[in-house]
């Protein structure tokens, strides 16, 4: 019985999400770059979040995306993994942001039959729903983004 239950805490500690950072999204876009042969300027033009709407770009993003863990060729978006990173990058509660993801995870979900265009859509949902899915930038002190930090 004590091995159980050490064997189903070690297995739920292990499976908990740990938060992505700018410095991750950036090795992820790298490594995404090279194992889908991105040339240099458009990889310089992902890392501004610049993003064409086309099949290259609808990989690249689910390269990330899966990188991050916030997607997963089975289920689409992970929203535990995806809600957990947006509420670390906007400063935002769980409350307030698990509808959200929800509701994206259920719109895109038409697209599953194509995993990039499926993970692209569950982007850009969340962005049109006015989230990072990343903290942009480094903050010293680790301040709040208020609108006149722009």
């Amino acid at each position: 019985m004590k091995v159980f239950i050490l064997l189903f805490v070690v297995g739920f500690v292990a499976a908990e999400y740990k938060i992505k950072h700018f410095d991750d999204l950036m090795h992820y876009h790298d490594e995404c770059a090279t194992e889908h042969n991105i040339p240099a300027d458009t990889l310089a033009k992902y890392k501004k979040q610049k993003y064409e709407d086309d099949h290259q770009t609808h990989c690249h993003i689910h390269c990330v995306a899966k990188k991050l863990g916030v997607f997963d060729d089975e289920h689409g978006m992970a929203i535990d993994n995806y809600v957990a990173q947006v509420v670390a990058a906007n400063h935002e509660t769980e409350e307030v942001v698990r509808p959200k993801i929800v509701h994206c995870a259920e719109e895109v979900e038409q697209y599953k039959a194509d995993h990039c265009l499926w993970a692209f859509k569950g982007f850009f949902c969340t962005k049109a729903a006015g989230y990072e899915v990343i903290e942009r930038k480094h903050r010293k002190g680790g301040h709040k983004k208020h609108d006149h930090d722009h």
